[in-house]
């Protein structure tokens, strides 16, 4: 009698990789068109792990005034992913079950062999993608407060949504269309809190989100929940540090020893700073800004603010603090350090982002420890899953891609112990491809 887990390796992997897609949420919604591109540079279609795959973002360029003819630097932006992260799952059919299960009950959904695999790998993709959260730069929530928890002062009704219609500007400020598809993932408590603290304005979802676990839309917001979401842990700058006063502002710390700009007209992927206590530490995915115009006091105390800037028109938005993301540990000296940032600061041109560079001896302020979720489009991330090389020698090997996901599955023999060896394996990468288009709910 036949093999039935090789005669059907067809089918078994194309079940595999529908099933795959379908237990997906965050890989559903982010982009994933760079494989063709991956293909063309390595015509054999097959990956190296490790390798570095450069995209371009598209030119932009600003309207000038008048009749008379400017000319713009062509200047290109690009991101990269590295393809960087292996998974596989591996699962031992004895050669009775090999030879006597039917393809049907191979499979079978509800069965032990294709689901609890696929919902394994599924899940890893997911949470490398939830920890693309720690890369995104623009905030709305209040960290060490769960987003909709109404049996905390700081959290009422009126300031739960105030967050989410903060999430839904950010986005409309940095040129996202209307209709373009807003997703938002938050871990299970924001995610059974929200829909019930605005359930005067959202009975139906409401009763969903308590009934059975669906979130719905909520605020122009596709909302899903989701367990992969990091908790950031700031660094002892932070924890060491005092709030901000006058207004108090739920989360954002100063410190009695201040880290300073240091040094005017900064710009770049880094900025100089100086101060802090010796052995105070930034960490990555720390949020920080620099000076705050968010009142007469705070411009006073701790220098005047920068803003960010529409990224297509170059608005400057004097309502909102520009904030940077930390982009890699960084420990202080009570002297100057380089501490690398996200996004860059750009002050001029078409990829201009910031209102102007932070001013010399303003004082960098920053959030504390918190749970991320985030706001998202589907151009924010990108995931790369990439053809892996075909086993020589293998009883099996097949490749497939759906919906530009790459898996591949490969079938072994022992005859010793009379046992087949099945794995499906997915090389992939992520990154932030458009970090503007994204916001990070701090909860």
């Amino acid at each position: 009698m036949a093999n039935n887990f090789v005669t059907n390796g067809p089918l078994v992997l194309e079940a595999i990789a529908i099933e795959l897609y379908n237990e997906l949420q965050l890989a559903a919604n982010v982009h994933r068109k760079l494989e063709d591109k991956f293909e063309m540079e390595r015509p054999q279609g097959e990956a190296k792990f490790g390798t570095m795959v450069t995209q371009k973002k598209p030119k932009r360029y600003r309207a000038a005034d008048g009749p008379s003819f400017v000319s713009q630097d062509i200047t290109e932006q690009t991101y990269n992913v590295n393809i960087d992260t292996w998974k596989h799952v591996g699962v031992e059919l004895s050669v009775f079950e090999s030879t006597f299960k039917t393809a049907e009950e191979l499979m079978d959904k509800a069965g032990g062999i294709i689901k609890p695999s696929v919902m394994t790998l599924a899940d890893q993709i997911d949470l490398a993608l939830a920890g693309r959260s720690l890369d995104l730069w623009q905030v709305t929530g209040s960290p060490g407060v769960t987003p909709g928890d109404t049996s905390v002062a700081a959290m009422t009704t009126a300031q739960t949504q105030r967050d989410f219609v903060r999430a839904n500007a950010i986005l409309a400020q940095q040129g996202v269309p209307e209709k373009m598809n807003r997703k938002g993932f938050y871990e299970p408590f924001a995610a059974g809190y929200i829909p019930v603290a605005l359930s005067s304005l959202f009975v139906k979802e409401a009763q969903e989100a308590v009934t059975n676990g669906k979130v719905g839309h909520l605020l122009g917001v596709d909302m899903y929940k989701s367990v992969n979401f990091p908790y950031h842990t700031a660094g002892t700058y932070a924890t060491n540090g005092t709030a901000v006063a006058t207004p108090a502002v739920t989360g954002l710390n100063t410190n009695a020893s201040a880290v300073t700009v240091n040094g005017a007209n900064q710009t770049g992927a880094s900025i100089s700073v100086t101060g802090g206590a010796a052995g105070e530490t930034l960490k990555a995915g720390d949020i920080i800004q620099f000076g705050s115009n968010l009142s007469a006091t705070h411009i006073s105390t701790y220098g005047a603010g920068i803003h960010p800037v529409n990224v297509v028109n170059g608005q400057v938005f004097a309502n909102r603090a520009m904030t940077f993301v930390v982009t890699a540990d960084v420990a202080l000296t009570g002297g100057a350090v380089n501490v690398p940032i996200s996004p860059s600061i750009i002050t001029s041109g078409a990829y201009q982002n910031c209102s102007a560079s932070p001013v010399n001896a303003a004082t960098m302020l920053i959030y504390t420890s918190h749970q991320t979720n985030m706001v998202i489009v589907p151009e924010t991330l990108a995931l790369v899953c990439v053809p892996i090389k075909k086993l020589a020698g293998a009883v099996y090997c097949e490749r497939i891609n759906y919906k530009d996901i790459s898996l591949m599955l490969t079938i072994g023999a022992d005859v010793k112990e009379m046992v087949d060896y099945a794995r499906v394996d997915v090389i992939f990468g992520t990154a932030v491809m458009y970090g503007e288009t994204g916001v990070r709910h701090m909860g």
